[in-house]
């Protein structure tokens, strides 16, 4: 059995960066699952966004482990917030959710779509199921406190900037947030 590689963006206190995901294709047109995801992260490190769609496209249909169908999904969605098509990221994250749901980043990204079209009862959710998922990573507070903010609710949102360093977590952003 070959392996797939995929990148996921995660937040930290480093800022973002790249997650490296490997797991197993699995025997049937595992060649194929693979050269087409490796085909669609090239293109989309391109920033070739619509062509590389086509071959995520390709990828989900392929592939049958749920966890790696679940990254092919969120690489397709990451192209679609590249194009601003917020409906069709929002999607994939939900169906990468549904493949895969302890994944916090998955949750994130989709807030983070959510957050930006307005839906801060969503964003607030899926940053809520983030921390559940993992206490100490500062993207699910920093997010809730920004929807939040949003929302008309300071003290709140203060709030949960607070809990996000008293867990530990040193995110430098979670600082600036606290004190803005």
């Amino acid at each position: 059995m070959r392996q797939i590689i995929s990148r996921l963006w995660r937040i930290s206190s480093l800022g973002v960066f790249w997650v490296i995901f490997a797991g197993s294709v699995g025997a049937v047109h595992g060649d194929d699952a693979e050269d087409a995801f490796n085909q669609g992260i090239e293109l989309s490190n391109a920033s070739r966004y619509r062509e590389a769609i086509r071959y995520f496209d390709r990828a989900v249909a392929l592939l049958n482990d749920s966890r790696n169908k679940a990254i092919a999904y969120s690489q397709r969605a990451l192209c679609y917030r590249e194009l601003s098509q917020p409906d069709k990221a929002i999607q994939d994250w939900t169906q990468a959710i549904r493949l895969d749901p302890g994944l916090p980043e998955y949750y994130v990204l989709r807030g983070g779509v959510y957050g930006s079209r307005g839906d801060s009862k969503k964003a607030q959710d899926d940053w809520h199921a983030a921390t559940r998922i993992t206490p100490r990573d500062a993207a699910g507070y920093m997010g809730r406190g920004q929807a939040y903010n949003r929302l008309g609710q300071p003290e709140r949102a203060l709030e949960e900037f607070t809990e996000g360093i008293r867990r530990g977590y040193r995110d430098p952003s979670l600082y600036v947030e606290r004190a803005s």
